[in-house]
């Protein structure tokens, strides 16, 4: 059967196409990034003695941290860089694993627990309450590499006055690998939280604010 020029065009045209959808779903998939490391040794299987009877109630130190609030074009699963004043770009090939407000929500959690807090729902009552809203938090283009962390935040505290303020924190990078960002966005949120977080042991004190600490505190921190 003789075929019509139109016919090779056409036949051409749908070859290209099936090229191109072949190239397309060979590309590899993007790399699956999270903000927490893994502990840097495993713990070994210990057996505990039994337990004393506990004659004295020694009550833990509670908090309740909210979810972190982040812009929205933070709030996704690509990972950003600021490369620009007024712009951002995706690294291309990697991407989060969740959203970058529930990673650094879980982050604080753990930090806290840390300290000795026992993390409560929202919605219930807590020694301490955080709310941390995210204005910054990505990797900067600049020589040399840093993470620029800035926060407002939050910390109710039962007996004291309510504690505020803004917290603006450089990073340094040690390279311009995606993870190597990403590791150094971890050590910012870590540094965060040491600075935000007190003792468990001071928020259940009964004893007032000491003196000379602002209830409204700024800090820049290199």
């Amino acid at each position: 059967m003789k075929t019509t020029p139109k016919q090779g065009a056409c036949g051409g045209l749908l070859l290209l196409l099936l090229c191109c959808l072949n190239g397309c779903s060979s590309q590899p998939p993007a790399r699956l990034l999270v903000l927490s490391s893994l502990p840097a040794t495993s713990l070994p299987a210990i057996s505990l003695p039994a337990m004393a009877p506990v004659t004295t109630a020694v009550r833990q130190a509670t908090i309740r941290v909210e979810e972190v609030a982040l812009p929205e074009y933070l709030d996704s699963y690509a990972l950003l860089t600021r490369v620009g004043s007024h712009e951002v770009s995706a690294v291309p090939d990697y991407k989060w694993a969740e959203k970058l407000s529930t990673a650094l929500t879980r982050l604080l959690r753990q930090r806290a627990a840390a300290l000795g807090y026992q993390n409560v729902d929202s919605g219930e009552q807590a020694d301490l309450h955080l709310l941390v809203d995210i204005e910054h938090f990505e990797p900067q283009t600049t020589t040399p590499a840093e993470v620029l962390l800035a926060a407002r935040w939050r910390l109710q505290h039962q007996d004291q006055p309510e504690q505020s303020g803004q917290t603006l924190l450089h990073q340094a990078v040690a390279g311009n690998t995606a993870t190597q960002q990403v590791a150094a966005m971890e050590q910012a949120a870590g540094r965060l939280a040491t600075l935000l977080l007190p003792a468990a042991g001071a928020a259940v004190a009964d004893q007032e604010p000491p003196s000379g600490r602002s209830v409204g505190m700024n800090s820049l921190v290199k």
